[in-house]
């Protein structure tokens, strides 16, 4: 009886390769632990957890994923490992997961909240080009998205870091705040249209903490320090004429 190992080198892989993603600059990275297993602590004794590890990771350019592929051995059944694909796609924060035995692929696609079986993986042309028409990216972002990640200091991200660094490409310029004021009472988002990635430091030792209006206005002077001093104008809401506030 074939085991997943067997499926995975006799029919997986072949299937990837086929379908483009083992050409230069896409990568398939096979069997990638992306967590280092929960900590479980029993009275004073803590023990870790396995770590997540996706079979497949369809990588478009070295640093920006696009899938995750589940395999299962040839005798079960594909749709066995879709729950998983789908968990990890989830974790990972991507569009697309596979889940396939060999012989069968499933799809699930995030965007249109599609699951199906497909005769064959997506070559990345085509899943780039159906993340595009999703996104609506403009070309300056989607140079900036597909940067890779200066790895000179040999530290590799995280996948949650990856995130990050991600969802700042795509929102530059666009950026989102989230200011929250030294009592832990009031947090707002602001929109920086022209936001530069490095605006000024607040530090506490400049801000009144006396009364409601201070709150107020000290929650106002972070914002303006963060867009001002950035040379930007300020877009946002401001928080002194929020009702809510």
């Amino acid at each position: 009886m074939a085991t997943e190992a067997d499926t995975c080198r006799q029919f997986v892989v072949p299937k990837l390769q086929a379908a483009g993603w083992d050409s230069d600059p896409h990568s398939i990275a096979e069997q990638r632990s992306f967590t280092d297993g929960r900590i479980v602590v029993r009275g004073s004794k803590g023990e870790r957890k396995k770590k997540k590890r996706a079979d497949y990771l369809l990588n478009y350019t070295r640093d920006f994923p696009l899938a995750v592929t589940e395999a299962k051995a040839e005798y079960k059944k594909a749709a066995d490992g879709m729950q998983q694909a789908k968990e990890y796609r989830e974790i990972l924060d991507l569009k697309f997961c596979y889940a396939t035995n060999g012989r069968e692929i499933i799809e699930f696609d995030a965007i249109t909240g599609i699951e199906r079986p497909v005769a064959t993986f997506p070559t990345p042309a085509q899943l780039w080009a159906r993340l595009m028409a999703a996104e609506k990216l403009a070309k300056d972002t989607v140079e900036r998205v597909l940067t890779p990640f200066n790895l000179s200091n040999g530290k590799i991200p995280h996948y949650y870091q990856r995130i990050a660094i991600d969802r700042v490409r795509y929102e530059y310029g666009k950026l989102w705040f989230n200011i929250l004021d030294y009592t832990g009472t009031a947090t707002r988002n602001f929109a920086d249209p022209g936001f530069d990635g490095n605006p000024a430091f607040a530090t506490e030792d400049g801000i009144d903490h006396n009364g409601e209006k201070d709150r107020i206005n000290k929650i106002n002077r972070i914002y303006r320090i963060l867009t001002l001093d950035s040379g930007a104008a300020v877009s946002g809401v401001p928080l002194a004429s929020c009702p809510s506030c």
